[in-house]
Formats: C-alpha cells, sequence, structure tokens
C-alpha cells in the first residue's frame, strides 16, 4: 500500500492558517491565500495576556 504524500511541508507543524480562513473572510485573505499564524509566537502572547 503506497503511503499518502502530503503537500505540507514540515515547517507547517508550527504554523496554522488563521481562525478566519474556515469562514473564507476576504480580509484575511493575500493574493487568494491565508494568512498563517506562527504557533509558539501566538501562545506566548496568549501567556502574556
Amino acid at each position: 500500500m503506497a503511503k499518502k504524500c502530503s503537500t505540507r511541508r514540515w515547517w507547517w507543524k508550527y504554523f496554522a492558517e488563521h481562525l478566519g480562513y474556515v469562514n473564507k473572510e476576504y480580509t484575511l485573505m493575500i493574493s487568494g491565500k491565508s494568512k498563517v499564524i506562527c504557533k509558539v509566537i501566538y501562545k506566548q502572547h496568549i501567556a502574556q495576556e
């Protein structure tokens, strides 16, 4: 059985698509692509709050 090949690279485990991407909010997209969030920095900002 062939292994499924992902189109995402190793660095995607550190990033997440912007939360508005699910709703297809056009203000959260650039050139038809969604903005991304660095998970590590996002957690740091939450901890600071």
